[in-house]
């Protein structure tokens, strides 16, 4: 974890004086992005394993229970998400394999990888409750980009992925925050909320390097609010750009400012006016389950 230096007292170099906190903070968190020390929270081996060898096409149902399984607290997690009606319906599953043989490698994957980040990453002391909205939020936009990919006829696997990270920098800004030594606490999230806001897609691509994902999330991440990329309209960063909007009228608000290209989104996936109907009408189906 990244230790800010402390050689002078409030000098927005480890202590936040809370009289120009909203000056020094974005300083200070790209001083911590930018440390050979800076370590985020790490994901299992387990799930990047799993995200490794679900997108090989010689991978068995065999190999990946046996990935799942060699995290036995993780397992038992994502065995009570797979009987949720965002998933499943009808007769309850019991165990990881009647869920594979049900739900699939990918979607099993997806859940797998949903109960990791959410449970690892967000979590920083004095910033619980954006912490918490960051959560639902991300959790809400990785569903609302697996409806949209399937409703443009793309595969939903990277899209999930991406909708469930997208906002991941902004966990990794608050994290450095509850981690500076401070005169008295963490000053409040309202005077640090834009520099996260600044830092996010630049702390979300950096977290892909160190958690070795591939150059294409990386990619998507760092353009889920504009996706343009190389002037080309990237799909699946439009796919974040308009799951971000969907979870947000639903009410899985992030705490950071949004400006949302529906407009351009919405043309480069050729989605009309009925079909985003369907979406919308698919994503409030799964709501309640997401709440």
């Amino acid at each position: 974890m990244y230790k800010p230096p402390t050689q002078r007292p409030n000098d927005g170099r480890g202590y936040l004086d809370s009289s120009k906190v909203e000056h020094d903070v974005l300083a200070l968190l790209r001083e911590a992005f930018r440390s050979p020390t800076y370590e985020p929270p790490m994901l299992p081996a387990a799930a990047l394993q799993l995200l490794e060898i679900t997108r090989r096409p010689e991978t068995t149902y065999a190999d990946v229970l046996r990935v799942m399984e060699g995290d036995p607290l993780i397992a038992s997690k994502v065995l009570r998400v797979a009987q949720s009606p965002v998933y499943l319906r009808g007769e309850p599953v019991r165990t990881l394999e009647q869920a594979l043989q049900r739900l699939g490698m990918s979607a099993l994957a997806q859940i797998f990888l949903q109960v990791t980040v959410t449970a690892r990453v967000f979590r920083a002391r004095g910033y619980e409750a954006p912490m918490e909205a960051l959560r639902k939020h991300a959790v809400a936009v990785a569903h609302a980009s697996r409806i949209i990919s399937k409703g443009v006829g793309m595969p939903d696997d990277m899209a999930f992925l991406c909708g469930l990270l997208h906002d991941i920098g902004a966990a990794m800004g608050l994290i450095v925050l509850a981690d500076v030594k401070l005169p008295k606490k963490a000053p409040a999230f309202e005077l640090v909320q834009r520099a996260v806001a600044d830092v996010h897609s630049d702390a979300s691509a950096l977290l892909c390097d160190l958690w070795g994902l591939s150059s294409e999330i990386k990619t998507i991440l760092s353009h889920h609010h504009s996706p343009v990329v190389d002037g080309v309209v990237h799909p699946i960063a439009s796919i974040i750009v308009l799951a971000d909007e969907l979870a947000t009228e639903a009410g899985f608000v992030a705490p950071l400012e949004s400006v949302y290209q529906r407009e351009l989104a919405t043309k480069s996936l050729r989605i009309d006016e009925l079909s985003w109907r369907r979406i919308e009408n698919d994503f409030a189906a799964i709501v309640p389950s997401i709440r």
